[in-house]
């Protein structure tokens, strides 16, 4: 039982590190241009006006060092 969670899991993961990109819903604030995944605590506080909307979230992998990274609403990463 335990191993075919583990296989489940093992699946799941490298099904996510090969995953290129993901629709998400994402929170943009019109004041200060604030763009995440979820709403901003210092926007709410200050009363921004803070947009939902639909966001492509790209995940990049580093050729040297492995390391992933994640962005919205970018097809690259600055360099």
């Amino acid at each position: 039982k335990k191993l075919g969670a583990l296989e489940t899991k093992d699946d799941l993961t490298s099904k996510a590190a090969t995953r290129l990109k993901v629709d998400v819903t994402a929170f943009r604030c019109r004041e200060c241009g604030y763009l995440s995944q979820s709403r901003s605590s210092l926007c709410e506080r200050e009363g921004h006006d803070v947009r939902r909307l639909q966001a492509v979230k790209r995940f990049f992998e580093c050729g040297r060092c492995k390391g992933r990274i994640s962005l919205l609403n970018q097809r690259l990463p600055e360099t």
